[in-house]
Formats: C-alpha cells, sequence, structure tokens
C-alpha cells in the first residue's frame, strides 16, 4: 500500500515516522511546497528503513501523489498562510483548495482514501467532498478523532487506569464546539459512576480545563504532533486492514441524528472502501442539543466563507 502526506512539519513529520515503524505501508511518499524539505525528511527515515517493514520513502513535489492508496493532507500545507491576515481561514482554504486541484489532477486508484487533517477539519473536509475528487464515502476528515484519545487519556488519568481499557466518544465539531458523550464514558464495560472516585464536577471542570487547552492548540495551529501521528497511524490501520472498525471521523452525513448534508464527527464504521456507516448510538437529551448546536455553528462558519 503506498500512502502519501501532503504537508511536512510537525505533525506530518510525525505521523510518517509513526506510519512507518507500524508496517502498515509499503511504500511511503512525501510531499511539500518546499521540496527540499520534503526530500529531507524522506532522507532522515529512510535512515532508519533497515529496521523497518516500510522500505521505500522518498519526498519530492505533487508528481508523487500518483498512485497512491491512502492521501493523507496535514496541517502543515497551512504553514503558507500568514498568520496575521485577519481572515486565516479563508485565507487557509485558497492554500487548500490548490491541494485538493494538484490531487485531481494526479493519477489515483479508484479505491483511493484521502484523509483530511488540516484545520478547522471540518470545513476542509466538507470543500474536498464538494470538489468531487472522490466519492463522498472516500473522504475522512480526523474530527474529533484526536479529541477523542485525549478524552480517554484525560479519563484513564483521573481514575489512575489503563488508557486503552477506557472507552469514550467526542462528537461534532473539532474546535471550540465539541460534544463530549458523557453517557459513552465506560472502564472495561464499568460505567464510570460506578467507581468509588467518580466526582462529577470535578471531573467535568478537568475536561473543560483540558478542551481549552485542545481549541487553543487548533487555533495557534500547534497540534501535538506525537499523539496526532498515532491517530493517523490507527485511521490508516483501520483503512489498510479493512478493520471495520468505529471511530469519530468527520464524514459527509447523510440523516443520522437528523444531520445532513454537512461534515461532522459521529461514530462511524471505517475499512478499506472508507465509510461504511455511520451509528447513531443513544444520547442524552442534552448530548443532542449540544450535537444540534454544533452542526448549526459549522453551517453558520461555512456560510461566513467567500
Amino acid at each position: 500500500m503506498k500512502v502519501c502526506f501532503i504537508g511536512l512539519g510537525k505533525s506530518g513529520a510525525a505521523a510518517a515516522f509513526t506510519l512507518q515503524i507500524s508496517g502498515l505501508a509499503r511504500e511511503i511518499a512525501l510531499v511539500d511546497a518546499d521540496v527540499n524539505l520534503a526530500s529531507r525528511e524522506a532522507a532522515r527515515l529512510m535512515h532508519g528503513s533497515s529496521l523497518t517493514a516500510c522500505r521505500k520513502i522518498y519526498g519530492g513535489g505533487k508528481e508523487m501523489i500518483d498512485g497512491a492508496d491512502i492521501v493523507i493532507i496535514t496541517n502543515d500545507v497551512l504553514q503558507r498562510v500568514n498568520p496575521k491576515l485577519a481572515d486565516t481561514v479563508n485565507a487557509g482554504t485558497v492554500v487548500f483548495r490548490e491541494v485538493i486541484d494538484d490531487i485531481r489532477k494526479s493519477r489515483l486508484p479508484q479505491n483511493a482514501i484521502l484523509i483530511v487533517a488540516a484545520n478547522p477539519v471540518d470545513i476542509m473536509t466538507q470543500i474536498a467532498v464538494d470538489a468531487r475528487i472522490l466519492p463522498p464515502d472516500q473522504v475522512i476528515g480526523t474530527g474529533t478523532l484526536l479529541d477523542t484519545v485525549r478524552f480517554r487519556s484525560l479519563i484513564a488519568e483521573y481514575f489512575s487506569v489503563d488508557p486503552m481499557s477506557v472507552s469514550a466518544l467526542i462528537l461534532g465539531e473539532h474546535g471550540g464546539c465539541i460534544v463530549p458523550v458523557w453517557s459513552s464514558v465506560s472502564i472495561n464495560g464499568v460505567p464510570i459512576e460506578s467507581f468509588p472516585s467518580y466526582n462529577e464536577k470535578k471531573l467535568k471542570d478537568m475536561f473543560k480545563s483540558a478542551a481549552k487547552t485542545w481549541h487553543g492548540m487548533i487555533t495557534l495551529k500547534n497540534d501535538d504532533g506525537w499523539a496526532f501521528g498515532l491517530a493517523i497511524c490507527e485511521l490508516v490501520a483501520a483503512v489498510a486492514m479493512d478493520k471495520r472498525k468505529v471511530m469519530p471521523i468527520s464524514t459527509l452525513q447523510n440523516g443520522a441524528f437528523g444531520i445532513k448534508g454537512i461534515c461532522l464527527s459521529l461514530p462511524t464504521v471505517v475499512g478499506r472502501s472508507g465509510v461504511q456507516g455511520v451509528i447513531e448510538i443513544k444520547l442524552r437529551q442534552n448530548e443532542r442539543k449540544l450535537l444540534r448546536k454544533s452542526e448549526e455553528m459549522l453551517r453558520t462558519k461555512l456560510a461566513q466563507l467567500n
């Protein structure tokens, strides 16, 4: 399987390294507007190739996209956007559309998957879907996947348990209007309310504080590169190995929870063909309201784009 990363900075490089050591890809292509940067990063990864299953890693320009089974657009493509601009979102969409056009002109397999990991990820995923370079089910935004990973780690820290034993979800918009699904949180199937150390106020205050930090990282274009890399690798694994894994990712919604025609994160079955279904889990009334609010916020933001 050939995986192509577009955008090489902290996040892109971390994701490429994580994928290299996972053994999921036989071939990794690194693409950046700075061709020399892409080539240097590829050379650095190749130095350790004798210790990994991935033997072919190279970097360069947009011509490297050809033949990729999975194309990943990282947040690093937006490094060209001047942070002093009054409207960085609109400026970012201009750059993002240029990348989408490069992909359109490339020769990709019919079953290729596009993973959007550039922020604001729901808006960028919507742009990618609307561009129709691939069928909607083959366009996946990382959405609230990283938020969910952080949420599970936070729960594990609070209860002093193994993070892999925590089940939890964050849905909606990846940004200032995330929806923590507290009703979904359990540890090895046991609801957290059953634990003696459970304190609702303390736990939710802890989450609010952490969520502000996460949102600040998005605003400053300073995502956690290593956690991002692990999340991307998990998503690539779900596709490459046809895991049919349920993940909170941003895709074009088609009616679940009454949401239609917009990209945001819901529990989604992910496999080799991309989106293989959306699961309408049971939500509390307040969680449904927050999800609707998240949808409305996104629709407002999309309407404001030039």
